[in-house]
């Protein structure tokens, strides 16, 4: 029976915490597991990371979204000092962070945790997918940078 891992977020929302899993729903047999587990499983790094990058793609449009909405409601709030984190809009940024940064965060350990093997061999064989891993990731940490500058945290507070 082949195995079905699919990613799903937490929530309805792009911007909650996401997980890969091993046949989602079934209670018998569903397992979280990390990208770096989904690349053993799969032993097919070339899907693994195409798949992430789209995620990882997803969370940053979702994100970049909140903040041209954030610009276009609040366009001092730069100048103001960034948005008090123990708001609504504060806590929505915050929650879009802590989404891109755990995509990102998984794309860096499968990364690190497999560069010597298959998905080593094949980002070096397919320039057009380490490109696209690499543009995503720079646009995740672009984004993490542009969301942590929106946000003030009060000494005390939140």
């Amino acid at each position: 029976m082949p195995r079905r891992i699919e990613w799903r977020f937490t929530e309805e929302s792009r911007l909650s915490i996401g997980h890969w899993y091993e046949a989602f729903g079934d209670p018998a047999n569903e397992a979280l597991l990390t990208l770096t587990q989904v690349i053993h499983i799969t032993d097919n790094p070339v899907w693994c990371l195409s798949e992430h990058t789209n995620v990882v793609r997803q969370v940053i449009a979702a994100a970049d979204e909140l903040i041209r909405n954030l610009d276009e409601a609040m366009p001092d709030s730069a100048e103001s000092g960034g948005i008090g984190v123990g708001t609504p809009m504060g806590q929505s940024v915050l929650n879009a962070h802590n989404a891109v940064r755990h995509v990102t965060m998984l794309l860096i350990d499968a990364l690190v945790e497999c560069r010597k093997g298959r998905m080593d061999s094949a980002l070096r064989q397919d320039p057009r997918l380490a490109a696209d891993t690499m543009y995503a990731l720079a646009d995740a940490l672009n984004t993490q940078a542009w969301l942590a500058s929106s946000l003030r945290y009060e000494p005390g507070g939140d």
